[in-house]
């Protein structure tokens, strides 16, 4: 046999977003648009400065490595 649920039970389940999800949303597409800007941005610094391919992969990496420790310590401070 198929049983189905009860409308009532599934809207029951549904999340309503609120203030802290748009925060939420906000958050992510300005890291996203940080992210993003970087790969427009490093082509011109290095010819500009005349570095290597080497240290330009050394920024997205300290911004990654710093994104990681305000995850883990930022509740604390």
């Amino acid at each position: 046999m198929c049983s189905t649920l009860p409308t009532h039970a599934v809207e029951a389940n549904t999340i309503a977003p609120g203030p802290r999800i748009w925060q939420l949303y906000l958050v992510l597409g300005f890291f996203q648009f940080v992210i993003s800007l970087q790969g427009n941005i490093f082509p011109f610094l290095r010819v500009e400065l005349d570095i290597s391919y080497r240290t330009i992969g050394l920024h997205p990496t300290a911004f990654a490595c710093g994104i990681i420790l305000v995850g883990l310590l930022g509740p604390r401070v």
